[in-house]
């Protein structure tokens, strides 16, 4: 196997732990695997908003090389003095999309910037909001996608009502589009080309090396490209099992520091 020059971790259900935080020993591992020289990075579907503030509550934004977010549609890379953001899906498709769960118990979520626009007041927007800093709005259908663009529209629901929103995404398609669950009470519409895999391997040709050389954890279906793809791709014991499926390895849950653990036998 190829030497290992980065490594990428997804954050909820990966990095953190079931208390949203970086364990001690985790932040230990992540600073002493950069002291070999190996990049450190987090890849998310989360806005990079509150992730660049979020870093620093959880005590690890010194050792962050790379910030992927919105699943690879946008970049910080501190060794580049990079910030991109691209992918942008049209306000038209964003509204299409929106029109097949009017009928339904959900909330439709859009990020602009440092705002999040929402169809309805709930917990689930609540807790969104206050986790990712954002400063929570109302979203009007009829005015909000006219002549403008998006990285993403989520459909958040109860996790226990997932399926109902799973089975209506199967009801129609398109090209302009691609959907998947990313989070137990989230569903989101990115565009077609953005992935996490796509956006590491921007990562890569940007500097130098490719993708057989990156190392990435995670535990969902969003993340389960990137597992597949990179050269050394592990999935965490509480991961979806289609993510299992492709992993190279599984290591301890979560809850157990599985990170950590993985980084200080094989890398340490």
């Amino acid at each position: 196997m190829q030497a290992i020059q980065m490594i990428l971790c997804d954050l909820d259900g990966t990095l953190l732990n079931p208390d949203g935080i970086v364990s001690e020993r985790t932040r230990k591992a992540i600073h002493d695997v950069r002291q070999k020289g190996i990049l450190f990075g987090i890849a998310t579907g989360r806005s990079l908003h509150g992730v660049q503030k979020l870093v620093h509550d959880w005590q690890i934004a010194d050792d962050c090389d790379i910030l992927m977010g919105f699943n690879g549609a946008e970049l910080i890379d501190h060794q580049l003095h990079l910030h991109e953001l691209q992918h942008a899906l049209d306000g038209a498709y964003l509204k299409e999309i929106a029109s097949h769960y009017l009928d339904m118990d959900v909330n439709l979520i859009v990020y602009d910037g440092g705002d999040m626009y929402c169809t309805r007041d709930d917990e689930i927007g609540d807790r969104i909001a206050t986790h990712n800093y954002f400063t929570k709005k109302h979203l009007d259908l009829a005015t909000f996608f006219e002549n403008k663009s998006y990285i993403k529209l989520l459909v958040a629901i109860d996790p226990a009502r997932m399926d109902q929103v799973i089975e209506r995404s199967k009801t129609f398609q398109s090209p302009h589009y691609r959907c998947f669950r990313s989070a137990p009470h989230l569903f989101e519409y990115v565009h077609p080309e953005v992935s996490k895999s796509h956006g590491i391997q921007h990562i890569c040709n940007l500097h130098g090396f490719d993708m057989n050389a990156v190392c990435v954890f995670g535990d969902a279906q969003n993340d389960m490209e990137m597992v597949r793809d990179c050269g050394l791709g592990i999935c965490m014991a509480n991961g979806d099992e289609v993510t299992k499926a492709v992993a190279k390895a599984i290591t301890l849950s979560n809850a157990e520091d599985g990170v950590a653990t993985y980084i200080e036998q094989h890398f340490l």
